[in-house]
């Protein structure tokens, strides 16, 4: 593509009249070269001169033709290019700094950060999502020894805010997984023979317990300045106490729960109106109608 392009340009300035001296050569020398080299197990030079052999029936097809064509580690190239750079040194228009960069000890040579993307993959063949990784690992992990490098790929990959929040997402599905599973292992709690009030017998009388799901809910109820705690999995545990932290917080009014109880509302229309207002994870919080109704 990038041979076409030149070959526009200078046939328009051509036809403009102005003279134009198209010269190209081939890339002998960087990390690409050297590294496809080894692979092939050849010299650079070697891979070099074999592209640059069949690279010439593609540019007759196009009727391509370069005024000059050499390669970039040619004597002529060597001097010109060691001549430019003199002049801007001497010149102060380059300067010189330290920078951290990757280095293959193995080949000794400094790498660019393409050229170690994707080892991390080579070991692992993608990063799952946290709760894809647990389930079929059954809590089984493997140890992966990564390189400086890796290492520093990989927390530039967690970095990303997207990312981090989905595995929030699956750290807390997670959670609640383990919570019901300690729950099966536990003696199940009796339900409270006698209820503090309407509300709390509500939400006993219209549980309806979701396989594998568990996670706390703290509705703050202003108008009775009281907070209501629940905790939901196998079983259900609602009572008044403190505004610990949860899954989710809520704050309602009495009378919206009184509703919500009836059947007259539900916790998503709540929401919506604006009468409820939350904060926690957003999948917990739907959860609400689907473990309590009529």
């Amino acid at each position: 593509m990038e041979y076409i392009q030149a070959d526009i340009w200078v046939r328009h300035q051509r036809m403009c009249g102005s003279t134009v001296h198209f010269v190209g050569a081939d890339d002998a020398h960087g990390a690409p070269i050297m590294i496809s080299a080894q692979k092939k197990g050849v010299t650079p030079q070697e891979y070099v001169a074999e592209i640059s052999a069949g690279r010439a029936k593609y540019l007759n097809g196009f009727f391509i033709r370069f005024d000059h064509w050499h390669s970039t580690d040619s004597k002529e190239n060597t001097e010109l290019a060691q001549d430019i750079y003199k002049r801007l040194k001497k010149a102060g228009l380059i300067y010189s700094k330290e920078i951290e960069q990757y280095y293959d000890p193995v080949r000794q040579m400094f790498l660019a950060d393409r050229f170690i993307k994707g080892l991390i993959n080579k070991k692992t063949r993608k990063l799952p999502t946290s709760n894809t990784a647990v389930k079929n690992t059954l809590i089984k992990q493997n140890n992966i020894n990564l390189t400086p490098q890796e290492s520093e790929q990989l927390s530039k990959f967690v970095a990303d805010d997207g990312y981090v929040k989905k595995q929030k997402e699956d750290i807390e599905e997670l959670a609640a997984m383990f919570k019901q599973m300690l729950g099966d292992e536990e003696e199940a709690p009796e339900p409270p023979s006698v209820y503090e009030d309407d509300i709390i017998e509500g939400f006993y009388e219209n549980f309806h317990p979701e396989t594998g799901f568990a996670a706390s809910y703290v509705i703050i109820v202003p108008d009775m300045g009281k907070n209501l705690v629940i905790h939901v999995g196998k079983v259900l545990q609602c009572e008044y106490g403190a505004d610990v932290e949860a899954d989710v917080k809520l704050k309602a009014s009495s009378t919206m729960l009184r509703n919500i109880l009836a059947g007259k509302n539900s916790f998503q229309k709540g929401f919506m109106s604006g009468e409820i207002t939350a904060k926690g994870n957003f999948k917990t919080l739907r959860m609400l109608d689907q473990i309590f109704h009529i």
